[in-house]
């Protein structure tokens, strides 16, 4: 009997096979979510970082950090696809989402561009980790 034919099925196996196949899909919506919105702080967070009353980044220091973010996340692509043959896709989403939500509260945290560049470069290498 196929997959198809057990989740179309009225078995209990096909009732597990399609909760199992409902909460996959759930995990994944929410977590990829997740990932999301940590790639978005620096968006939300840039108008406020270079506010002409209290500025803590020039508009040339925002593009950097967005320009580490995209080569991490490219480098990540390449690094963590190798690492998900081995390892499996669900420790590295997991481990993924932790790494960037670490990230994400430690951007928040930091006041000096060095410090900026390497988090958001960092964030967006475990960013890839969702891939």
């Amino acid at each position: 009997m196929s997959a198809t034919d057990l989740a179309t099925s009225d078995s209990p196996s096909g009732a597990r096979l399609r909760r199992w196949q409902q909460i996959t899909g759930v995990s994944l919506f929410v977590g990829y979510a997740g990932y999301y919105l940590g790639r978005s702080c620096l968006a939300i967070a840039t108008p406020l970082m270079i506010d002409e009353r209290h500025p803590i980044l020039t508009k040339e220091q925002i593009g950097l950090i967005a320009s580490v973010g995209v080569l991490t996340y490219a480098i990540g692509k390449v690094v963590n696809g190798l690492i998900v043959d081995y390892v499996g896709g669900r420790q590295v989403f997991l481990l993924g989402m932790l790494l960037t939500v670490a990230c994400t509260a430690a951007f928040g945290a930091a006041d000096a561009f060095p410090v900026f560049v390497v988090i958001w470069g960092a964030n967006r290498f475990f960013q890839s980790m969702g891939w």
